[in-house]
């Protein structure tokens, strides 16, 4: 399902839609990254997702659009949503414009940040393995069997973020401790 959503992400379509969008890309794919270094041999169901999805995953990131012809591929936008072959997106089916497409000099910058030097590793290593084209059987017993140690970079400390007061935590604090306040 991660991976659903990171490619549902990666469509151009959606994510040259507005500026803000490549933040949601980054966000799905740290989490992705996360889990191979954080939680190794208990993802497995997830690792074999993102083997089974490499060539998906390699093709992020999609090519920019040129402000002239909106994002690659994308239908016309006066096609209804449902001939457009994806109903889940009725909710969120924006309107392709050519000001809405990240400035030129922007794509570069939140493509450098993408984290998948990670999700690539992780993918060479099992493709030299297993082979590219393994059956699930045998990525699963590649799976079981494989340490990742010395292959991935070692998981940055996990930081403790302790509560810090603030303006707005105390003006949402006092709000909800006067509603709870009104129910009792």
């Amino acid at each position: 399902m991660v991976l659903d959503i990171v490619h549902e992400l990666a469509e151009p379509s959606f994510l040259y839609a507005a500026d803000t969008r490549p933040e949601l890309l980054i966000a799905a794919l740290d989490v992705v990254s996360s889990s191979l270094l954080y939680q190794h041999s208990a993802n497995l169901p997830l690792e074999l997702a993102i083997y089974q999805a490499a060539d998906r995953l390699r093709a992020i990131p999609p090519a920019a659009p040129t402000p002239a012809t909106g994002p690659p591929n994308a239908p016309p936008m006066d096609t209804p949503v449902e001939a457009r072959g994806d109903v889940r997106r009725a909710v969120t089916a924006v309107p392709a414009r050519a000001d809405a497409a990240p400035a030129m000099p922007d794509v570069p910058e939140w493509h450098a940040r993408l984290p998948l030097q990670i999700i690539f590793r992780f993918l060479d290593v099992l493709e030299k393995k297993a082979g590219k084209n393994a059956s699930t059987a045998a990525i699963q017993s590649t799976l079981r069997g494989v340490s990742l140690a010395g292959v991935l970079p070692p998981p940055p400390p996990i930081v403790i973020r302790r509560y810090v007061p603030n303006a707005h935590s105390q003006t949402w604090l006092t709000q909800v401790s006067a509603q709870l306040r009104h129910r009792h």
